[in-house]
């Protein structure tokens, strides 16, 4: 038998229902069950307690002690999640717990990301390679990239009918809003939506907007460091040419003028002409082409999404087979670097 992954994630963005499903559905339940690696169930700790007016500690010891990996997804400052305390029983019990943070590079959530340490197997950062570094427990970090779904993210040869889109939102990042505005006004026109957040953009449109691009912009600023956007990957999986603002994270995985063109950030002058030339010259075309090409071939031999999960597994040391009695509490299972 396959083994079985035991998610305690929020089911809604910011556990807000009116905000639409968490992206976990695509990059971690969708990602999962495409790779057919494992089985998996959930129990959304913001939907628990909105329901039961408790959490959810008592029933996820039911659930994880059944389990051969529990992942959670820990939200800083959000209180419906189970005690840490909780997961802690579950690791003592043999059973490998991690948890995977979309944000590490904001001070705060890397310091809530060490409290975990204790209890839990070790920390998988989806953002950066560097941020935890500044933890006196890097060595009990992983970083790896945002999975997707491949099924939603994918290249299906749609005609490229948008030929420059930006999608996120621009709300509180002047860094966007003003490069976009100023390439609009040199008569560049951007296709530009504001992503689940600012758009409440469902997710299949989403994707259908890259599949539809010749050229998508992505700036990757947040906090003190740059980070490693998940729609970078979105992107690529889906055959658009990715323009991305100059960061040292993207290198830890693509090659600059082969599987992306890198541009500065805030010099608009210099984006609006790099964008004319990719999109109204015929040799510029035809070089936009040529790297989403690159791009689409290695993320999606390399950083998709049975490479990921079969990551985390191989530092749970869980071995692609149920090993554990699902009427027993076995403490058979290895947890590198929990000690």
């Amino acid at each position: 038998m396959k083994p079985h992954v035991l998610f305690i994630t929020e089911k809604w963005c910011d556990c807000k229902p009116e905000m639409g499903l968490t992206n976990s559905f695509h990059n971690l339940f969708g990602s999962l069950e495409a790779a057919g690696l494992a089985s998996y169930s959930n129990i959304f700790f913001d939907e628990w307690s909105i329901e039961n007016a408790v959490r959810c500690d008592e029933e996820v010891l039911k659930q994880g002690m059944k389990a051969d990996l529990v992942v959670v997804t820990p939200l800083n400052g959000i209180h419906h999640a189970p005690h840490v305390q909780t997961l802690g029983k579950i690791r003592d019990a043999g059973i490998p717990v991690v948890a995977i943070h979309f944000d590490s590079v904001s001070p705060k959530n890397l310091a809530y990301a060490d409290t975990m340490l204790p209890q839990i197997s070790f920390n998988v950062v989806l953002d950066s390679g560097i941020s935890y570094l500044d933890s006196i427990h890097s060595n009990r970090y992983v970083p790896l990239w945002t999975p997707q779904d491949p099924r939603i993210f994918n290249n299906p040869n749609k005609i490229r009918d948008i030929p420059i889109s930006h999608l996120g939102t621009t709300r509180g990042r002047p860094e966007r809003e003003g490069c976009l505005n100023f390439v609009g006004s040199r008569g560049i026109k951007v296709y530009s939506r504001g992503g689940q957040r600012q758009d409440n953009l469902p997710i299949e449109e989403y994707a259908d907007v890259l599949q539809r691009s010749l050229i998508t912009l992505n700036w990757c600023e947040n906090s003190k460091f740059k980070q490693l956007k998940g729609r970078i990957f979105e992107a690529m999986l889906c055959g658009a040419c990715l323009f991305e603002s100059e960061n040292e994270e993207i290198g830890r995985y693509f090659v600059a003028g082969e599987d992306y063109v890198p541009f500065k950030g805030q010099n608009s002058e210099s984006l609006s002409h790099m964008l004319r030339g990719y999109t109204e010259e015929k040799d510029g075309i035809k070089e936009a082409i040529r790297i989403a090409a690159n791009g689409h071939k290695k993320a999606t031999e390399l950083y998709n999404a049975s490479n990921f999960w079969k990551t985390v597994f191989d530092k749970a040391g869980i071995n692609g087979h149920r090993h554990i009695d699902t009427d027993s509490k076995k403490a058979s299972v290895k947890t590198p670097l929990a000690n």
